[in-house]
């Protein structure tokens, strides 16, 4: 059957051959194959430390919004 993202079929030799060779270039870059044991994380000894990085809105946004993303409570001050 035929699909929007691929119109049109392969038998199923060569959408295996496609499949192995896919699979095979991944393992190439180091990927690993289910069941093996991921590569383990490397401490950079700097743990704890600021790394200065500081993130920043990328659009406008009030002060209600920065405090509510935050996790704080919001005061909205009134007019008299």
């Amino acid at each position: 059957m035929a699909s929007k993202i691929n119109p049109s079929t392969l038998p199923l030799e060569e959408a295996a051959k496609i499949h192995d060779r896919l699979v095979a270039s991944k393992l190439a870059k180091d990927y690993k194959a289910d069941g093996e044991p991921a590569t383990p994380y490397r401490q950079s000894g700097n743990e704890g430390e600021d790394s200065g990085i500081r993130c920043q809105f990328l659009n406008p946004v009030g002060q209600s919004e920065v405090v509510r993303k935050r996790g704080g409570t919001v005061t909205v001050p009134t007019k008299e």
